[in-house]
């Protein structure tokens, strides 16, 4: 059996191919439905109702030879490949997949088209004062000293958490931290735990050292290197991520304004019938003015807004395709 693993961490986005037969991603029975839009290392092991990928494999194979393919980063293939370590009859193949740089050379494209928009001069009031914030890279891990921010934390997902000594006052505290990867909300090795002395630091490692599945990283301030190595594997995506959703979130603004081009058309045609069609007694009315504004506006605008979707809506399948043609397949 072949299966290739397309992975996207920006998106994030997993597509299988299944004997050279894509797998419909919105089959509800396909083994990966309920996973396949998370980041592949919060469901790489078991969690909860979630048995892990190296469970659905052999379940599927059914101790049949499995030629798995992987498309992606190297730091997500290592990880997949560190979770089926032990499978029987299995051979694993990477091929580079560079999605951030598909990314990135997308959001260089759509300050443009946003500053063709010209949203501060739209008739529309909700558009005009719309604006796309360049999200710094801090936002990609959030600091845990006390329980509100604790609190806080486990009600999001996907960024990663930096867990301060002040915290972790006892051992139980560090059971505490499983909250913040339950319902896959973020894999552990996303989790910092950050010691100001290194007796604390080694006395909580050795602690966890007992339990295989906890795969927090124990440091000490100032240690760059670690906090280095999860802003490549986490932060950049996550980065990328909030940044292509902002823009996201704008064109689901301007489709709503578009798609008011029927009820706009229809006040007019009211104003023009009350006014008995007389263009010197409607043209002054400020609701029929305001109606035209919006609808000249937004024709003016369409092939802008068509570019936007474009560039922030691309099926991974289009890039799918061309990674196939470098390839020569």
């Amino acid at each position: 059996m072949k299966i290739e693993f397309w992975y996207d961490p920006v998106n994030p986005e997993t597509m299988l191919k299944l004997e050279d037969r894509w797998l419909d991603k919105d089959d509800i029975y396909g083994f990966l439905y309920s996973v396949q839009s998370l980041p592949l290392q919060n469901w790489l092991y078991a969690s909860g109702s979630w048995p892990g990928l190296k469970a659905h494999l052999s379940d599927l194979t059914r101790g049949e030879e499995l030629t798995l393919i992987f498309f992606g980063r190297e730091c997500d293939f290592e990880d997949l490949k560190t979770c089926l370590e032990g499978m029987p009859d299995l051979e694993l193949f990477f091929e580079p997949w560079d999605v951030f740089g598909i990314c990135k050379s997308r959001l260089a494209e759509l300050p443009g088209v946003v500053e063709k928009l010209g949203l501060p001069e739209s008739p529309f009031p909700e558009l005009a004062c719309c604006s796309i914030q360049e999200e710094t890279e801090a936002g990609w891990i959030c600091s845990i000293e006390n329980e509100t921010q604790f609190r806080e934390a486990c009600r999001r997902e996907g960024d990663c958490c930096a867990v301060s000594g002040q915290y972790l006052t006892s051992f139980e505290k560090l059971e505490t931290l499983k909250q913040l990867t339950s319902s896959l909300k973020r894999p552990e090795d996303s989790i910092l735990c950050v010691f100001s002395g290194q007796e604390r630091r080694k006395q909580f490692a050795d602690y966890a050292a007992m339990y295989p599945d906890c795969r927090y990283s124990f440091v000490m301030e100032g240690d760059t290197a670690c906090r280095e190595r999860l802003r490549e594997k986490y932060g950049t995506a996550f980065s990328l991520r909030n940044r292509m959703r902002s823009y996201r979130n704008l064109y689901q603004q301007m489709e709503k304004c578009f798609r008011q081009k029927e009820a706009l058309e229809r006040q007019m045609r009211e104003i023009e019938l009350a006014c008995g069609r007389d263009s010197d007694r409607y043209v002054s009315d400020t609701v029929w003015e305001d109606c035209r504004k919006k609808l000249e506006w937004a024709e003016r605008k369409r092939t802008y807004v068509k570019d936007l979707c474009r560039l922030v809506y691309t099926q991974m399948t289009e890039d799918v395709e061309l990674k196939y043609k470098e390839m020569g397949l």
